[in-house]
Parts: C-alpha cells; structure tokens; sequence
C-alpha cells in the first residue's frame, strides 16, 4: 500500500490550529489518515522537509519513505502583465497602480497573516498595495484597521486557476511569510508564472523555492523590517529582479508533469501497484 503524506503540521506545530477545541476534534479526524503512514508499505512524502517528519515522529524505515515533490500544473505559466491585466478585466478583476504584493492560501494562524500586515505597514512597502487571495479573519481586519491598512489590503477570490495564474503574472511579488508548509504550492506556482517569491525560512519553504527565492529567517531580530525590504526589492525594476524572474521559471520545471509524473510512476511501481 502507497500513502502520500504532504505534512503532519496538524500534529507537530504549535499553534496550528486557533482553538484547543478544533484541535483535539481535527486531529481525532485525522487519527485514522495517521495510523495508515505506520501501516504503508512505501510512504511519498511531498518534500524533504515532510520525509523527515514522517521519518521522525512515527518511526519509519528511511528507506520505505521516497520524496515525490507537488507538481504545477500547466495553467501556471508565465506571461506578460499586459496580458494578464486583460484576463484580470474580463473577470472584473482591477489591481490599482504601484507596487503589488500578492498573498495567496487561508488565514489559519501558521500561514502568519499577522506578521504579514505588520510586514505591509512598514516604510519600505508604505507605498505598496497587498493582494490578499484567501480573505482575513476579523482580528486580521482589526489588525488591518489598527496599522491603518484599510485602503491597502485589496481582497481578492475565490477565482479560476486562470485568473490565479494572472494574479500572479500582474503582481510583483509573492509573499509566504508561513511559520511551517510541508510544501508551499504558492511559492511554485508564483514562480512558474514569473513572479519573484519572498518566503519564510518555515518548514520545506527554502527548499522548495531553493537559489530562486528570497528566503527571510523569522526567528531573527527584525524580521518584518528584512521581510519588507526583501518584498520591496523584489518589487522594483532592476537586474537582480529580472534574475529572481528566470531562476523561478527555471526552478519552476522541476515540479513540471513530466518531471513529476514519471517519479510517481517508479514509486508505484515500487509499491507495486500499476499505473
């Protein structure tokens, strides 16, 4: 039997859960999914990160436990901004003028949607909009409201995979500031689309955006003043901008179909199934 495990943050990061009542009924929920990795005969994990999780906190053989990365799907490509404020109009999507900071993925606290707000109202992002794909809670627009952000944080969502991958190509940077991912398709996609990343040192995040991302450590001292100053670098016309563009697009095609699918095609294989 293969199981593909994409993280056990549910289980291992404090924190993940924003009530102890969710938490001791989603992870009675999930006990089950948990118990079938012990059981497994081969065990995909989505990143090194997750392989050592796995590998760590249930005891599994290293050698019954392969890394098969998350592959981007071919919608996510890149193409050029005035393309993709076209798409972005025929859905009724308008971005205003300025630099454009985009945050994809759901407000849960380990995405650290706070510290990103506490990110956008520093000075070098005082001129910069955040377009927030996955909506806020009501203390983050408190929070929003208390730095004087109101005007700055334009919603976005939900959306098709095609207005996605326009968001992407339209804004000028991804921000993924989360204290833990088992992967961080975001940072993927993002890149596919040619857009630069700035993301957290949390969990397989610097992995999976290696030499092609901005990697920002947030336990150091001064964390939100370094994020921003990466995002408003990231943000501006210039050369090294134009290299964080083509290493994420060359990074991108390592999570391709046809990089991936034959990796899950051997694991199967060596699970003994058919494909």
């Amino acid at each position: 039997m293969l199981v593909t495990c994409h993280d056990l943050l549910p289980f291992t990061l404090p924190g993940y859960y924003p009530t102890r009542g969710e938490r001791l009924l989603k992870q009675s929920l999930l006990r089950h999914s948990y118990r079938g990795l012990s059981r497994a005969s081969l065990v995909v994990a989505v990143s090194e990160f997750t392989a050592g999780e796995a590998i760590g906190r249930l005891s599994l053989s290293p050698s019954n436990v392969v890394v098969v990365p998350n592959m981007v799907r071919r919608v996510f490509r890149p193409f050029d901004r005035a393309a993709a404020e076209s798409v972005l109009a025929a859905a009724g999507v308008y971005l205003p003028p300025g630099p454009r900071v985009l945050s994809v993925g759901h407000s849960g606290p380990y995405k650290n949607i706070e510290f990103l707000l506490e990110v956008m109202a520093t000075r070098p992002l005082q001129e910069a909009t955040l377009i927030r794909l996955g909506g806020l809670t009501r203390q983050q627009r408190q929070l929003a409201g208390a730095l004087n952000l109101e005007r700055r944080v334009l919603p976005a969502g939900p959306v098709t995979d095609e207005v996605l991958a326009a968001l992407y190509a339209a804004s000028d940077a991804l921000a993924q500031p989360s204290r833990a991912e088992g992967f961080g398709i975001p940072v993927v996609e993002a890149m596919a689309c040619g857009l630069p990343v700035v993301t957290s040192d949390g969990g397989a995040l610097p992995e999976v955006a290696g030499e092609a991302g901005v990697v920002v450590p947030l336990v150091r001292p001064g964390a939100a003043n370094r994020f921003a100053e990466a995002l408003a670098a990231a943000s501006a016309p210039s050369p090294s901008r134009r290299q964080l563009v083509d290493r994420g697009i060359a990074r991108a095609a390592s999570y391709s179909p046809e990089v991936v699918i034959p990796m899950l095609r051997d694991a199967y294989a060596r699970a003994g199934g058919s494909v």
